[in-house]
């Protein structure tokens, strides 16, 4: 028996109809990383904070203080 190239020919089926699991699809995009935490990520608590390399207080860099200075002007 030789394939038919038109749907027309085909045989009519009367099987049962298989349906994919949407539970095992994969979902659309880019997968997310699921990262794997260890002893080098708990020494981010342990850094220094952020220092402004203009004025030199803790707490804010030379962007962040920009956008502070405007929040006060403004408000």
């Amino acid at each position: 028996m030789e394939p038919s190239s038109q749907e027309a020919y085909w045989p009519s089926y009367d099987g049962p109809r298989i349906l994919p699991d949407k539970e095992h699809l994969r979902g659309q995009g880019r997968p997310k990383v699921n990262l794997i935490r260890n002893e080098m990520d708990d020494l981010i608590e342990y850094q220094s904070p952020q220092t402004c390399s203009k004025c030199g207080q803790q707490g804010h860099n030379k962007k962040m203080r920009k956008m502070k200075t405007i929040v006060i002007l403004i408000t």
